[in-house]
């Protein structure tokens, strides 16, 4: 069986009006929402100091800084189902953001990255050159 979440990645990027986007993905991310908070002490404590309850609207959803990424360990799954941890790049020699997925999300978003990529670009495969320094390699163990 096909879940909403599967049949929307099926959909063309940006294929949703804005009222369209608000009436499917609230429910969905007020479950996701309380999925991760039930799952993650220090997201609910960041939901806690937002006097979060429930977003009605998109912009009544709780959204967090960036920073939190980089100062604590947020993460709603299982250290064993970790499967990779996103970082950013930690430039100016700032901390990396730390994102761990599991397989099933790290899917999902390599799919939505194609399926936007697709949009600007095309379907055909264009050659690329990826320039960056040695340091990059050091922190491997994030990739």
């Amino acid at each position: 069986m096909i879940t909403a979440y599967e049949h929307w990645l099926s959909l063309p990027p940006y294929g949703w009006t804005q009222a369209e986007k608000e009436r499917r993905y609230i429910p969905y991310l007020q479950e996701l929402t309380a999925y991760h908070r039930n799952r993650c002490a220090a997201y609910d404590r960041a939901l806690q100091v937002q006097h979060y309850t429930k977003a009605d609207t998109l912009a009544q959803l709780p959204f967090l800084p960036v920073s939190l990424f980089k100062k604590f360990d947020l993460k709603s799954i299982k250290e064993t189902e970790i499967f990779k941890t996103v970082t950013s790049s930690g430039t100016s020699g700032q901390a990396v953001s730390r994102i761990p997925l599991n397989a099933a999300n790290a899917r999902a978003q390599q799919t939505v990255l194609s399926r936007i990529g697709q949009h600007f670009l095309g379907s055909q495969r264009l050659p690329m050159l990826i320039i960056d320094t040695p340091a990059v390699f050091c922190r491997q163990k994030y990739l």
